[in-house]
């Protein structure tokens, strides 16, 4: 304005130059300034406004004035802090996250995002910074964020890091691009303003147990449930978890509860526990009468990855009152057998075969035993002593009888002959052991009885005899002759007899000289018998006699010397004669006997003396004498009274006793009878008969004439046979009984006994006409030969109650000492 009138001049050229125009950062981000200036005038001459504009662009096709380049930038920087004004990170602890988002470029942005995957996403809270609330980052334009707190996870403990990356997005309006910045907090070792707390490692684990199935206490075979529980007592969760316990086999293999997220990872106060297969109590734990078990639970922390380790210990003994043992018992028992092994197959027992016992021992208690020992008195004591040997049972080698456990031990013992004589073996062992738990003895027995095959079988004796044998009397040899033939009868069967069973057949008898049953004299027989008997007892016998005869008689020792021929008058006295016999015990009974060929007239006969000396048994030596007697007659007479009713009358008893009686009577009277010597007066008159009896005596002719007045005086008198007692033995030892032959009942009747004594050969050896009980076995002279006293034995009599009307009474009688 040349003129500065304030008018413009036509050609004029005004210059403005305005203040500067400040780009706004629309400007720039709109990448263009388009200026529309615009003058406005009032033209003088018209008064009429003239107007003029004129546009300037300022974008990429000027060249003139251009933007700078437009650079695109956004920043974020994530800051943190701990919550709740703790002053380390653990499980749980929250932390504050800020992010502060920086335009740092030259061109707004929008559509702002800010995405924090740890936080969940976007953060849609609304940031501070934003001065115009336009929702647009201008350059350098800061907003804030403060997101809601992050909870520290265990993951992130166990991590020990937490790794926090936000991104920031937005779309630069210029150009409409995106633009993005991201950001990345580490709270780890190395932060020194958010930390983790100092991490703690540890696992526990607790062992519980009860008794399975219900039972009450244990046993072998009982079960026992044990459960584990194991807790995570740090603050690191730990991962690989191994659950080890030898006692249940190693490694625990089954699925815990507990592990709620399925993980496999223990976390921090997360307890897991293990039900295990049950554990079987075993003899070994009765025995000890504990369980112990240890078990150990291994793990890798995650945060370090080191090993943690815990352990517990359960132990089942008489403290613990929940899982508790039975009471224990030490029990045995012994079960022993014998067999009869018969070991010559003979069927039947003999000394030093043998016998198998088998002991059967069986464990009946609860509790394992140890130093078991069988006691058998039987075998200790056998004369060579026996060892009782183990053969199997016990299943693991290690001596020791567990319960229910059966051992078998066996012995051989060998049969005595005391054992055979019992014909069984009746035995007892004993057992005893000592328990391992506590030292008790448990001890039983067995008694067995094995029956031994009884030889009831004698000897075989088929190819044996033995003789019986006849000895001639000798005498005092007859002892030696009969032990010779004894003993040759038992070489015999010893050298014959055969067992089967025993090879020792012993040979006895009961052969005693002293048992020699007298026939006669010193002879007599022995009855042997011959016992062949085996190591068992049996026995057969033989019998066998040995008989000793005697067959010789008497030996005359006397010299015989008499004459051939005398006249009557000097006929010798009868010699004695002496005999001997080595063969009786007894004297030698002599017998004399007087024969005569004299008829009763002749006036020369033969007188025949006959001695028969005769020895106990009968054998009889007979000395025989001759002479020749010129005869003379002696006349004797005789009276006596009879009554008709008295019975037959027999005329020798008138006769003395000496009397030869084998010579005939005589009837003088006419008209009688007699036979053989007997007169029966019933068959006469009353009145004298005579008869006469002519024999020797002396040598010389004796007759007797005899005159029997017979008349029938005949008396009944108030005695009878049943009143009659007769001695049945005679013992003149001094002792006032039996001294005498007696024969009583009859006194007051008044009667004449007639009494005759004969010996068991028939001879008289005492007789009388009127016996007054005086007869104590003397032998009158000359009856046998000789006179004395009687031998002992056994004779007989013949008792006459004369006119009394009894019958003669005739029986034996004992002549003895005592």
């Amino acid at each position: 304005d040349t003129n500065t009138n304030g008018v413009i001049e036509p050609t004029e050229t005004w210059i403005y130059t305005a203040n500067n125009y400040t780009v706004t950062q629309a400007d720039v981000d709109a990448g263009i300034i388009t200026n529309t200036v615009t003058v406005d005038g009032i033209e003088i001459l018209g008064n009429t406004d003239v107007t003029a504009t004129d546009t300037y662009v300022i974008d990429e096709n000027n060249t003139e004035v251009t933007f700078c380049t437009p650079t695109n930038g956004l920043n974020i920087v994530k800051s943190a802090e701990i919550a709740n004004g703790e002053e380390c990170l653990v499980v749980g602890s929250e932390v504050t996250y800020t992010f502060t988002v920086t335009n740092t470029g030259t061109v707004s942005v929008d559509a702002i995002t800010v995405t924090d995957v740890l936080l969940g996403g976007d953060i849609t809270v609304i940031p501070s910074g934003d001065a115009n609330t336009n929702g647009v980052i201008e350059p350098t334009e800061t907003w804030i964020y403060t997101a809601n707190n992050y909870t520290v996870t265990q993951a992130d403990v166990d991590a020990g890091i937490i790794t926090n990356t936000v991104t920031v997005t937005g779309t630069e309006i210029l150009g409409n691009t995106e633009v993005t910045a991201t950001d990345t907090y580490v709270i780890d070792e190395n932060n020194t303003e958010v930390m983790f707390c100092t991490p703690i490692i540890g696992l526990n684990i607790v062992k519980s147990a009860e008794i399975a199935n219900g039972e009450e206490c244990l046993v072998v075979g009982s079960e026992v449930t044990y459960t584990f529980t194991v807790t995570n007592t740090g603050t690191v969760s730990v991962d690989a978890i191994t659950v080890t316990d030898v006692l249940l086999g190693g490694d625990i293999t089954v699925i815990p509860s507990g592990d709620a997220n399925t993980n496999g990872v223990i976390e921090p106060t997360e307890t897991w526990i293990y039900t295990a297969n049950n554990y079987t109590v075993t003899q070994a734990d009765v025995d000890a009468g504990i369980i112990t078990n240890t078990v150990t639970v291994t793990g890798t922390e995650i945060l370090g990855n080191t090993e943690v380790t815990a352990t517990d210990t359960y132990v089942i003994d008489e403290n613990n009152t929940e899982v508790m043992f039975c009471t224990p018992t030490a029990l045995i028992n012994i079960v022993k057998t014998g067999v009869f092994n018969n070991d010559n197959a003979n069927e039947c027992t003999e000394v030093d075969e043998t016998i198998t016992y088998t002991f059967t021992v069986t464990n009946t208690g609860t509790l394992s035993l140890e130093n078991v020992v069988i006691t058998d008195p039987l075998l200790v004591n056998a004369a060579t002593p026996v060892s009782v040997i183990y053969v199997s049972g016990d299943l693991n080698s290690n001596d020791v009888l567990e319960p229910t456990e059966t051992w078998i031990y066996t012995a051989t013992y060998l049969v005595t002959q005391l054992d055979i004589d019992a014909t069984e073996v009746v035995n007892t062992a004993t057992i005893t052991a000592t328990a391992i738990l506590n030292g008790e003895t448990a001890t039983a027995t067995g008694q067995t009885t094995t029956d031994l095959i009884e030889d009831t079988t004698p000897p075989n004796v088929t190819t044996c005899a033995v003789l019986d044998e006849t000895i001639e009397c000798d005498g005092d040899n007859n002892a030696l002759l009969a032990d010779v033939w004894n003993e040759a009868n038992i070489t015999a069967l010893e050298n014959c007899a055969t067992d089967a069973c025993d090879n020792n057949v012993t040979v006895t008898s009961n052969y005693d000289f002293a048992n020699l049953v007298s026939t006669c004299g010193a002879s007599g027989t022995i009855e042997v018998i011959y016992t062949l008997t085996d190591a068992t007892g049996n026995a057969t016998t033989f019998n066998a006699t040995v008989t000793i005869v005697d067959t010789t008689g008497p030996a005359l020792v006397t010299p015989l010397e008499l004459p051939t021929s005398v006249i009557c008058s000097n006929v010798p006295e009868v010699p004695v004669l002496v005999f001997e016999d080595n063969c009786s015990v007894n004297d030698v009974q002599i017998t004399f006997e007087e024969t005569t060929t004299f008829t009763g007239n002749e006036e020369v006969y033969d007188l025949v003396w006959t001695w028969t000396a005769t020895d106990d048994c009968g054998n009889d030596t007979v000395i025989t004498h001759t002479i020749n007697v010129i005869t003379e007659d002696f006349t004797t007479p005789l009276t006596a009274d009879r009554c008709n009713e008295d019975g037959a009358i027999d005329l020798y008893q008138f006769l003395p006793t000496d009397a030869d009686t084998t010579i005939e009577w005589t009837v003088v009277t006419n008209g009688t009878e007699i036979v053989d010597g007997m007169f029966d007066p019933l068959e006469v008159e009353l009145g004298d008969y005579v008869f006469t009896y002519t024999t020797l005596n002396g040598g010389c002719l004796n007759t007797y004439e005899l005159t029997i007045n017979i008349n029938d005086d005949c008396t009944v008198l108030p005695c009878g046979e049943d009143d009659l007692k007769i001695s049945k033995a005679v013992t003149p030892n001094g002792d006032n009984y039996n001294e005498y032959f007696t024969v009583g009942g009859l006194n007051e009747c008044g009667f004449i006994i007639e009494l005759q004594i004969f010996n068991r050969f028939g001879d008289i050896v005492f007789e009388t006409k009127d016996y007054q009980n005086d007869w104590n076995g003397q032998s009158p002279s000359g009856s046998v030969g000789s006179a004395g006293r009687l031998p002992n034995g056994t004779y007989y009599y013949v008792v006459k109650i004369l006119d009394s009307g009894i019958e003669p009474i005739a029986g034996p009688l004992y002549l003895g000492t005592k």
